[in-house]
């Protein structure tokens, strides 16, 4: 296993996850890590000469399609179930980030790569996972991090600052609405602590308290009001059936974001 960063970028040639290629080639040349793309061939064929060819094409897909601008990717192909193998090939590669791209299909987002290979890889990755929505024609410039203050706080602070040297953060704790003359003082301070613990820079990093009804909603009403690139949220430590789920903010939010959205797991 190599021990150099890398990103890894699930793709299958459509539309949808040339965002995620693209995203994923912008940061890896602002970081300096190794880019890993990704095919998936579906283990449905009914010979191995067939399967052989498919792979083999798939290859010279990624060959043609993924690269450029002075960066040499590696290029894989697997054969077996996407998401499975997706994540799998990201922790062989010492992958930091799993950047996925999203199919919109009518007004309803669905997350679907390879059928649901986005979901599935958000929902069982070991690392981040970073869903590309918007055309990547610029690096991210803000990055509006929702926190919780609990004990996966650190790690997500921590990730975004790794994975957006460059962009501003907007570190945002939301407070039920009954909470917010109780908690406001205690909740600053322990964001206040929690960023000089991590030594971020005070001119790139912006600390917010914020009340809501509904912290769904009120982080998709702040992403628009800061003109965020990406959303970054953490999820809680789960195991079996409960790993299927990500949690009702997490998972809508993916979901219903109009930006990219980094999941960062605990």
């Amino acid at each position: 296993m190599t021990t150099q960063p890398s990103i890894m970028i699930g793709t299958d040639f459509s539309r949808a996850s040339s965002y995620a290629v693209s995203r994923g080639r912008l940061m890896a040349e602002q970081l300096g890590w190794r880019m890993v793309a990704t095919h998936v061939v579906r283990a449905t064929h009914s010979s191995t000469a067939d399967r052989d060819v498919a792979t083999a094409a798939a290859l010279e897909e990624l060959k043609s399609t993924v690269g450029g601008n002075g960066l040499v990717p590696t290029r894989l192909v697997c054969v077996g179930t996407p998401h499975e193998e997706l994540v799998r090939a990201a922790e062989s590669e010492g992958a930091h980030v799993i950047v996925v791209g999203v199919h919109q299909s009518g007004h309803a987002i669905e997350l679907l790569l390879l059928g649901s290979t986005a979901e599935r890889v958000v929902r069982s990755g070991h690392c981040a996972v970073l869903v590309a929505r918007i055309s990547p024609t610029r690096l991210h410039r803000v990055v509006l991090v929702p926190v919780d203050l609990g004990e996966t706080t650190q790690r997500l602070l921590a990730r975004a600052e790794e994975l957006f040297p460059e962009a501003k953060l907007v570190v945002v704790h939301c407070l039920g609405s009954g909470d917010a003359h109780r908690s406001h003082d205690a909740a600053e301070e322990q964001l206040d602590a929690l960023t000089a613990s991590l030594r971020l820079d005070p001119e790139r990093c912006t600390l917010q308290i914020a009340t809501a009804s509904d912290p769904r909603r009120r982080i998709l009403e702040l992403a628009r009001q800061h003109d965020a690139d990406v959303i970054a949220l953490g999820t809680h430590a789960r195991h079996g059936l409960k790993r299927m789920l990500l949690g009702s903010t997490a998972e809508y939010v993916v979901r219903h974001a109009a930006c990219d959205v980094l999941v960062v797991p605990p």
